[in-house]
This record gives C-alpha cells, sequence and structure tokens, in this order.
C-alpha cells in the first residue's frame, strides 16, 4: 500500500500541474516529506489522508489507486455534455450557457482534464456565435476557448489529439482575425505529404496498401472540401462564391471514391458541398437548382445523423477506436446548419422551401 500511495500522489500531482512545494504548503509540511513520500521511502500519516484527497478533489479509495469512483463520474459528465453536445441539438443561449457551465463545474473537480478541456472550448467557441453586442465579449470566449485548448494540448500524450487540437486552435485565431498566431502554429506543424495517412502508403504489405491508399484519399478530399468551404461555420463567406462546378467536381469524387460504399461521416463533406451549391445557384437567381441542392444537403444531414448514432462514422473501413483514428475534424452537421443557410437565400426561394412538408421539423 505503501508503493502504491506513494506513485498515486506523484501521478495526481502531475496530473494537476502542481509542484511538490505546492502540495507541502498545501498541507503543512516540508518538501523534503513530499519527496520521500513519492519516492516511496516513506509515507504520511494516516491522519493526513483525508487532506490529501481532498486536495485533489479525489476519495480515499482513489487515493489508494481504487480510481474506478472517479472514473465513472468523469464518464457521466463527459456523456452527459455529448448529449447536451449531440447532432439534432437545437442550440438556444441558454443552452449552450448551460453546457458552459457543467463543464466549468467538472474542470473544478477534475482540474487539467483534457477530454473537459477540449469540450470547454468547444462550448466558448458556439457560446461566441450568440453574442452579437459585445464584441469584446466575444473575443473574451475565443480567447478564453484558445487557452484552453493549449492546456489540454499540454495535457496529452496522444499525437493524433494534439493535431486536432491545433486544428481548432488555428480555427479560433483565423475567427479573431489573429494571422500572427496562425503563422505561428503553422510554422509548428508538418506539411501534408508527411502525414500519417500518406507515409502509411508506403507499406509493404500489399493486404493494407489498398486499405492505406483509400485513407489518404479520403483524408485529402475531405480536408480539400474543408478548405473549399472555407472551414465549418463561414455561412456567408465561402471561399469558392462563384465556383459551382468545384463543389459538384469534389462531390462526384467523393461518389467515386466511396462508390457505394456507407458515406459515414463523409455525410458531413457531402453536405457542406451542396450547400455551398445551393449557396452559388441561389446568387445566380437558379430557383430549381438551388432547391434541388438544398434538398441533398438535407438527406446527407439525416445520414450523418444516423450513421453518429451507429457509431459507424468511416465509410465502410474499420471502425475507428478513438476519436484520434478519424482523418481530421469532423463537423456535426444538423438541422441548424439549415436554419443559418436559409438566411443568406433570396426570400422568395426560401419561402419555398420553408413550405416544403419535409422540412415542417426544421422551419416550423
Amino acid at each position: 500500500m505503501q508503493i502504491m500511495l506513494g506513485e498515486k500522489i506523484k501521478e495526481l500531482r502531475r496530473r494537476d500541474g502542481r509542484k511538490q512545494e505546492d502540495l507541502a504548503t498545501a498541507l503543512g509540511v516540508t518538501n523534503q516529506a513530499i519527496s520521500r513520500w513519492e519516492s516511496n521511502k516513506g509515507y504520511p500519516d494516516m491522519e493526513m489522508i483525508p487532506a490529501i484527497a481532498n486536495y485533489f478533489h479525489v476519495t480515499i479509495d482513489e487515493l489508494f489507486g481504487y480510481d474506478n469512483d472517479r472514473n465513472i463520474r468523469l464518464s457521466g459528465i463527459l456523456r452527459e455534455a455529448d448529449v447536451m453536445n449531440n447532432p439534432g441539438v437545437k442550440w438556444s443561449k441558454q443552452s449552450v450557457d448551460k453546457l458552459v457551465s457543467l463543464l466549468r463545474e467538472a474542470l473544478a473537480e477534475f482540474p487539467n482534464e483534457c477530454q473537459l478541456q477540449f469540450r470547454l472550448s468547444v462550448a466558448l467557441q458556439l457560446k461566441s456565435s450568440y453574442i452579437d453586442k459585445s464584441k469584446k465579449e466575444k473575443e473574451e470566449s475565443l480567447r478564453e476557448a484558445a487557452e484552453l485548448l493549449k492546456k489540454a494540448k499540454s495535457n496529452t500524450d496522444d499525437s493524433h489529439w494534439k493535431d486536432n487540437i491545433t486544428q481548432s486552435l488555428a480555427r479560433i485565431y483565423y475567427e479573431l482575425g489573429d494571422g500572427v498566431e496562425v503563422e505561428k502554429i503553422a510554422a509548428e506543424s508538418s506539411p501534408a505529404y508527411v502525414c500519417r495517412e500518406i507515409i502509411l502508403t508506403n507499406t509493404p504489405d500489399a493486404d493494407k496498401a489498398k486499405e492505406y491508399m483509400e485513407r489518404a484519399l479520403l483524408s485529402l478530399i475531405h480536408e480539400a472540401v474543408f478548405v473549399t468551404v472555407k472551414g465549418h461555420r463561414d455561412y456567408h463567406k465561402p471561399a469558392y462564391k462563384d465556383k459551382l462546378e468545384l463543389y459538384l467536381s469534389l462531390v462526384k469524387i467523393l461518389e467515386s471514391v466511396l462508390d457505394g460504399s456507407q458515406y459515414g461521416y463523409f455525410h458531413s463533406d457531402m453536405c457542406f458541398l451542396y450547400l455551398g451549391a445551393a449557396q452559388v445557384s441561389a446568387k445566380e437567381g437558379k430557383e430549381k437548382e438551388t432547391i434541388k441542392y438544398f434538398d441533398k444537403a438535407y438527406e446527407y444531414i439525416l445520414g450523418f445523423k444516423d450513421a453518429w448514432e451507429r457509431k459507424g462514422i468511416d465509410s465502410d473501413l474499420e471502425e475507428p477506436k478513438t476519436i484520434s483514428d478519424y482523418p481530421g475534424l469532423i463537423a456535426h452537421v444538423n438541422e441548424n446548419m439549415l436554419r443559418e443557410y436559409i438566411k443568406i437565400i433570396p426570400e422568395e426561394i426560401a419561402e419555398k422551401i420553408r413550405k416544403a412538408p419535409k422540412y415542417q421539423a426544421v422551419f416550423g
């Protein structure tokens, strides 16, 4: 028990980013005492155990290595947060504020837990979209989101999680108009030709070669879609406003590569491409084409929601075990996207879309 306790104290201290001196000061002991405990050359008096557990926000059982309760509690919070931010949820300022509050309270209980930091960052970015009047308040929300991502990145050893966090961080600085920070992030990142998907195509294993090539191609297409639509929230500013053929060409490429497979999370990419096509058609006054592409986007939203619920978010390839298995960030497309895009379609066309029976639940 002595060995387990010393290792656990060290693990918890590092988890929370605390120094030995911090713990010593809080407990009223010397730095040397903490060092002895952690090196298994001594152990604290039993009367001090509750204070140590309280300091790290864990139970006494967890302190002695029985951390199942903590994991159950954390998993429950993460599930609750994911349900609140699940695709299909109709967001409001109140629901976003509730999500932010939940995650803030959770971080107070589990300091430096990267999964909570990442989710709170996402929630704060969402919150910023509901701040209309105060530019300062919106910027503060995004700055806090950026700082949380930096902490989350330092609190995980998963290189793929770090990559996803890096992309999210760059996105925040884009929204803040901070090109200097974006360029700093880019300077610390690897070019596309050395990404893991490309590297894997060099495998000498013939059985795996086809799968790796498919993954690489799909990953590159996914990033091409992201660049084409210029991210997932700039409804009024697509990168190629007048390039209908570009959107439709990417649709055809995806259809060709997937070739009848389950689209999985690529429903999201297809949705954005068709919404882009609808926007261009609307600008050109082509009512029939606008409605057709808008309808296709809705089909892919429904497909994405179904795939997400079934956890089959990877076309027909092997189902990923963790978020790090995805080739990039996934935009959780839902009916909220349609409510945003409908605002930039001429009213005479938008009104016909709203009145269609299939959209009753969306715009009713």
